[in-house]
């Protein structure tokens, strides 16, 4: 294992443990644990699988601001799973509401692709 990869399996867990902790995410009752997995698909930043694994890639993160924001955005597939939301169509309009309250909560500029 590279120790000076920004993405690995002990950084995705770090990063969803202060992620959870912090509004509106501590609000969701999400899992306290999950499975953290690292690719190195250079096609993704990140994806969630039922039931609370999330992977993380490092070909394509490569920073720990953009490690906690694909995080971020893999909770909100997580929460949406948990409340039997998540769709053929993920990126749908409870999404980008919980993406806004993400974004709003956390300082994060409210990007369309977040």
């Amino acid at each position: 294992m590279d120790e000076n990869r920004i993405v690995t399996k002990r950084s995705i867990e770090a990063a969803y443990t202060l992620l959870r902790g912090m509004k509106p995410f501590c609000d969701w009752k999400l899992p306290v644990k999950i499975d953290a997995q690292v690719s190195n698909d250079i096609a993704m930043f990140g994806c969630f699988e039922d039931p609370n694994t999330i992977t993380i890639s490092s070909g394509r993160v490569w920073t720990a601001q953009s490690l906690l924001e694909t995080t971020a955005h893999e909770m909100i597939h997580l929460y949406q799973y948990k409340q039997k939301r998540l769709t053929d169509t993920p990126h749908d309009a409870f999404f980008m509401a919980c993406a806004k309250e993400v974004c709003e909560k956390l300082g994060v500029n409210n990007r369309e692709d977040f």
